[in-house]
């Protein structure tokens, strides 16, 4: 129980360190094939006909591998510590012992999330998993079994049709991972597995059962692959001081003038511009404006409905304070689009008219994070 309560603190302090590490990760991208390490923790037990508190154990694990597409990865995965099993003997209990294992196979990957979306940002993935490999068991300890005593062949007095123990045995597996992505880098996961031994590699094979090994782990994935996203140039337009021409110094000489009678002209009107702006604000992973935001896209329609020569600009936003850049993007270009949308849709304008762009979360257009959940419409008319 010391053990279990050690690993569980252990974990959270990584959890607390690793959150605020995939605060940075805004600025990244991710690059595939790339590699992953991780390390695993948790509680397994020997299905092998006894009561599951009674030769419940810890386990441990290290992985490593290759996400060689969002969709397919491959793992080397290595687990183990210490079990325990039972004997009986003509159906009498004969009590437990202890041994030692360690297990290792080769994993074929299959993100179903990522099989069935569009995109590979998703917060939380589901990921089943198989493989095959070897596993060793030995330091058997059966001084607590009466009348027993292991030296390669069980004791005739409690022998219930085991042949000799084998130390090495195939190892197949069939798990599931329940995926929860911190950033770029990190993620945590939940995995659970079944784990067919050989026969006897553990324990007696008895009443017709197998050696299934039945596991349950909390672990905690580092991701190679990120990059840092590149910087636009930024342009620079260097300044040139007008020339300002004097007009040549004309000599005069007594000439008569004559003066033009003065005529009132009328001054002429400067031409009027109208301009309005609309800022269409959405509620966060949105990409539709529902309520008063919604009336805001409306009176968009009808300014321009009404103004036929005008023209506007449609730009995309998102916070930066939640996400990362990569789902921000997304969200800011589709709220535009969407916008473009009802515009052009249900308000008939012609789209050669409005000019659309999105900048993510790159650019913040209001110092309060929520309100740069937006796209503003700037509309002008000469």
């Amino acid at each position: 129980m010391i053990k279990f309560k050690t690993m569980l603190a252990a974990l959270a302090l990584t959890l607390s360190v690793v959150q605020t590490a995939s605060a940075q990760d805004r600025e990244e991208t991710r690059t595939y094939p790339y590699a992953f390490v991780g390390v695993q923790g948790g509680a397994q037990f020997v299905a092998n006909g006894y009561k599951v508190t009674d030769v419940l154990t810890p386990i441990a694990a290290i992985n490593g591998g290759v996400w060689i597409s969002p969709a397919l990865g491959v793992r080397a995965h290595i687990n183990g510590w210490e079990g325990k099993e039972g004997v009986k003997n003509n159906g009498i209990d004969m009590g437990n012992y202890k041994f030692n294992y360690v297990g290792g196979t080769i994993d074929l990957m299959v993100n179903l999330t990522n099989a069935f979306s569009k995109t590979d940002d998703h917060a939380f993935e589901v990921i089943l998993l198989g493989g095959v490999g070897v596993n060793k068991a030995w330091g058997k300890k059966y001084e607590d079994i009466p009348n027993y005593v292991w030296n390669g062949t069980p004791a005739p007095v409690i022998e219930i049709g085991s042949r000799a123990h084998n130390h090495v045995a195939h190892y197949d597996r069939l798990g599931l991972q329940l995926n929860l992505n911190l950033g770029c880098h990190w993620a945590l996961n939940l995995e659970g597995q079944a784990n067919h031994v050989g026969a006897r590699s553990y324990a007696h094979e008895f009443n017709g059962a197998k050696d299934w090994q039945i596991a349950a782990m909390l672990g905690l994935t580092y991701k190679f692959g990120c990059k840092k996203k590149k910087a636009a140039p930024v342009e620079v337009i260097e300044y040139t001081e007008p020339v300002v021409e004097t007009p040549p110094v004309v000599e005069t000489h007594d000439v008569e003038v004559i003066e033009e009678p003065i005529v009132d002209t009328p001054p002429v009107p400067e031409p009027r511009i109208e301009s309005v702006h609309f800022d269409i604000h959405f509620a966060i992973a949105k990409t539709v404006p529902t309520g008063a935001e919604a009336d805001k896209l409306a009176a968009a329609g009808e300014w321009l409905k009404s103004h036929p020569k005008a023209w506007a600009t449609i730009k995309g936003y998102a916070d930066a304070g939640t996400g990362n850049e990569r789902i921000n993007d997304r969200y800011a270009r589709e709220r535009a689009e969407y916008v473009k949308k009802v515009l052009v849709e249900e308000y008939g304008i012609d789209e050669n008219r409005l000019d659309v762009s999105s900048f993510g979360d790159n650019v913040q257009p209001f110092s309060e994070n929520d309100e740069n959940r937006v796209v503003i419409v700037y509309a002008e008319q000469d």
